[in-house]
């Protein structure tokens, strides 16, 4: 997958720093970096946030397609698989420093799971 690892806790590092920046009284003393990093701020908090989205969609997924498959709840898995894709799409159109690389078998410990779920239920 083309694309990087995305550290989350060295972004995490850079926005506190990009904050601390953005909050200096002598901030607008110049001009270009000020504006480089109000720019960088409003970029690291936005793909934080698609992160921090992603993620959360992920997890719920998981979790609905465990339950799902227990239950046999053939609807349920196509709405989890619908939405997990649809999460597939705003990743892939995530900058290649925001992307995760998903081919690390430590970032996702069952990278087969929406596709064992949809074909057991087709």
């Amino acid at each position: 997958m083309p694309g990087g690892f995305f550290d989350v806790d060295r972004k995490t590092e850079e926005l506190v720093a990009l904050r601390e920046a953005a909050v200096s009284p002598d901030l607008w003393d110049d001009q270009d970096r000020a504006l480089t990093v109000t720019r960088r701020l409003a970029e690291h908090e936005a793909t934080l946030d698609r992160v921090d989205d992603l993620q959360r969609r992920i997890d719920d997924g998981v979790i609905l397609l465990d339950l799902a498959a227990e239950e046999d709840d053939a609807a349920t898995v196509g709405e989890v698989v619908a939405d997990l894709t649809a999460a597939e799409a705003i990743i892939a159109k995530l900058p290649p420093t925001a992307k995760v690389d998903l081919e690390d078998e430590d970032s996702d410990p069952d990278p087969d799971a929406r596709l064992l779920a949809k074909d057991r239920f087709e």
